[in-house]
């Protein structure tokens, strides 16, 4: 990826009370789906250890969590059903939203697809291992940087331009480091093996929305500072 970014010229965006309140709780909605993401670190670290019981409880309660979710969503929703009218660009407002909310659907999954590993107490080779350990670490930096460019639209948009080619910069290398994992699994008719292999595309779901919402955020940001 490319990125083209004019510099703003001011310290501070002209956004009103409303847009600015919007972008805080967008911020709050990638927060906790960044929390998500780093209790998956954990699940997947008790599934590598084949502390296959705690790799089922622990999901469990991650998959509970989603209600919060589910609430932060709607609220979400209301609000811009609420300021929609006397807001400017509320399209590019809900074309995020949306690209959160599959992001979302991708994380429940995957975290369903750690859970029924657990519950099957299927054992992965240390080779993979290491690669989804690699990658979920680079998503939890992603989704930081989105949550920093967020936070930096209305405090510092020149630090947020900073943010902007290091978003470019990951998003290549995550999609690279999946390509590496993907092309590495070999053509098992094991029961298994589909299974690593189905929680395997699971992680690339979440890469491939992980991306779009960050480009997203790059264009919003572009759009309003220049």
């Amino acid at each position: 990826m490319t990125s083209e970014i004019v510099e703003p010229e001011i310290e501070r965006i002209k956004i009103s009370l409303a847009e600015e309140n919007l972008i805080e709780q967008i911020r709050n909605y990638i927060v906790k789906l960044l929390w998500i993401v780093q209790e998956s670190q954990h699940i997947a670290n008790h599934l590598f250890n084949q502390k296959f019981e705690a790799t089922r409880t622990r999901a469990s309660k991650v998959v509970e969590e989603f209600k919060t979710v589910r609430d932060i969503r709607y609220n979400l929703a209301r609000y811009v059903a609420k300021v929609a009218v006397s807001m400017i660009g509320t399209n590019y407002y809900v074309s995020l939203l949306d690209s959160i909310t599959v992001l979302s659907n991708s994380l429940y999954k995957f975290i369903l697809e750690l859970e029924l590993l657990g519950l099957r107490q299927i054992a992965i080779d240390e080779s993979t291992i290491l690669s989804i350990q690699n990658i979920i670490k680079s998503i939890v930096d992603y989704l930081t940087c989105l949550s920093d460019i967020l936070r930096y639209f209305i405090e510092s948009p020149v630090k947020g331009v900073q943010q902007i080619s290091k978003i470019f910069r990951d998003g290549d290398t995550i999609i690279e480091m999946y390509r590496g994992i993907y092309l590495s699994q070999p053509y098992d008719l094991k029961h298994s093996s589909i299974q690593i292999t189905t929680f395997i595309l699971s992680l690339g779901n979440i890469i491939q929305d992980l991306v779009n919402l960050g480009e997203k955020i790059v264009w919003l940001y572009t759009i309003r500072t220049t």
